[in-house]
């Protein structure tokens, strides 16, 4: 990723480093092959899929090669060449085609994202581009609400039904720079404000600013599901009994996701962006840090992590859709970039990277290599734990039966009575689910889905939010039955 020669931008970049008392000592690179051969010898057979692997050195592959299958059907193995789709790693080549358009002076980072997307309601704060990139919008995610919706990662739902549905959303998680909450739907935002902004889609602005420039030839946005790509991998899920299923999704979704590429074209991308190929600060701005409303300073940048494994800095990125599992990690003081893409979801490969990272990267503190340095965890969490049934006041299940409508959701859902004195959900995901009261006015359909009662003047239920998969707020209203 990084050549010697661009040694002191790295460590202008570098805002830390303490020398760590132990180092591990690096292989020569004929013994790296059979090294990386022994930790991926269980996905390196005939009947499973696999991965690619590349390791950089100051911008020269020192390994490549394959494991398992691409292709189980047809027992295609996977290579350096094969073409995987990377899932979120994509989101720093969304980020860097942002940072391209800022070059050409047609938008800035704290634009308010209603000048191209007038759909979106208007907040009572403004959701700025920098705020989309950084997760900490407020937005809430649409593969979450997907979920809601009884719509799977396999099932179709197009892009337009996704501006659609994020625009109905009359409330937010959270007021926009009050938290980092990762969210899918920014990233995917700004694939819509690259075409509005530029006339062209996200996968022509790519091509055009990025992968033919760089003679990544085996790299695009994939936004036609029917579209036939050569070399490519089949996503697969584990079914047991050493057996799989294909596992693709129909989403024609970009900017969160959505890049076909290879572990050469990557290779290719990190070197270009270590020797400023794309313009002389590119990667020191994928770096910028966003400071929240309470001071607190993120790791998160822009569709890159800022950590630590082993001592060491390091730049990464996961990603996870359908049936593939991505990473990609650089270790800017060593000049190391280790990437690791698989056709599997039981695939992982953030663990593969640090194994590999082991062998590589030098000075790294063996009593640090279980996992990265992270102080926290800023990912939103809800508390798992609830009040108990005796903490609630009196209750009478009856208050709530009824139907109940949701406009943001434009989904109907019934609370019925279920074995005389409890109640059950019904209307979501086939037989209805049953309903714990755990507070006041508080009820729960299992540990991921909360219900907190709105009430009128005279105590009357009118309807509940609904509090899951890391949104709240979103209301439902009572529907009044007609006589």
């Amino acid at each position: 990723m990084i050549r010697r020669a661009t040694t002191l931008t790295w460590l202008l970049m570098l805002l830390a480093y303490c020398p760590s008392i132990t180092a591990l000592d690096e292989p020569p690179v004929d013994e790296l092959a059979p090294r990386i051969a022994t930790l991926l010898r269980g996905w390196d057979q005939p009947d499973t899929p696999g991965c690619s692997i590349a390791v950089v050195k100051d911008g020269t592959i020192i390994y490549s090669g394959g494991f398992g299958m691409a292709n189980l059907d047809h027992s295609i193995p996977n290579g350096a060449d094969t073409v995987f789709r990377i899932a979120s790693v994509s989101k720093h080549i969304t980020a860097s085609c942002i940072l391209l358009l800022e070059d050409e002076g047609v938008l800035t980072l704290d634009s308010d994202i209603r000048k191209w997307l007038p759909e979106i309601p208007e907040y009572d704060e403004t959701i700025t581009i920098r705020h989309l990139l950084h997760h900490t919008s407020g937005l809430r995610d649409y593969t979450s609400l997907m979920r809601l919706l009884e719509i799977g990662d396999e099932d179709l739902f197009t892009p337009q039904q996704t501006i659609d549905l994020i625009a109905r959303q009359k409330g937010l998680n959270f007021s926009p720079g009050e938290k980092h909450s990762y969210c899918n739907s920014g990233y995917f935002l700004l694939s819509v404000i690259c075409q509005r902004v530029s006339g062209k889609t996200l996968r022509q602005f790519a091509d055009q600013k990025i992968f033919s420039p760089l003679g990544m030839t085996s790299s695009h946005y994939h936004d036609n599901h029917l579209e036939v790509t050569p070399k490519r991998a089949t996503g697969y899920a584990e079914i047991g009994e050493g057996k799989y299923r294909i596992h693709e999704t129909v989403l024609d979704h970009v900017g969160d996701g959505g890049v076909f590429t290879t572990v050469e074209d990557l290779a290719t991308w990190t070197t270009a962006l270590g020797e400023g190929r794309l313009g002389a600060n590119l990667l020191q701005r994928l770096q910028q840090k966003f400071t929240l409303n309470d001071g607190e300073v993120l790791d998160y940048c822009l569709g890159v992590v800022d950590t630590r494994f082993g001592g060491q800095r390091m730049l990464q990125h996961g990603g996870g859709w359908v049936g593939f599992r991505t990473s990609l990690a650089a270790f800017p003081r060593q000049g190391i970039v280790i990437i690791c893409l698989g056709n599997c979801s039981a695939f992982q490969p953030s663990r593969i990277s640090r194994q590999i990272a082991a062998l590589v990267v030098e000075d790294l503190v063996p009593a640090l290599l279980q996992r990265p340095d992270r102080a926290t965890d800023r990912r939103d969490r809800t508390d798992s734990s609830a009040a108990a049934p005796e903490d609630a006041k009196e209750w009478d299940h009856r208050q709530v039966l009824g139907r109940y409508h949701s406009s943001e959701l434009d989904r109907e859902w019934s609370i019925i009575d279920s074995s005389g004195t409890d109640v059950a959900l019904d209307g979501f995901e086939g037989e209805p689910l049953a309903i714990a009261v755990t507070g006041d006015d508080l009820l729960t359909v299992g540990r991921w889905l909360k219900m907190q009662l709105i009430r009128d003047e005279e105590g009357a239920v009118t309807g509940f939010t609904i509090d899951a998969g890391g949104m709240s707020g979103i209301l439902f209203q009572r529907i009044v039955e007609q006589d």
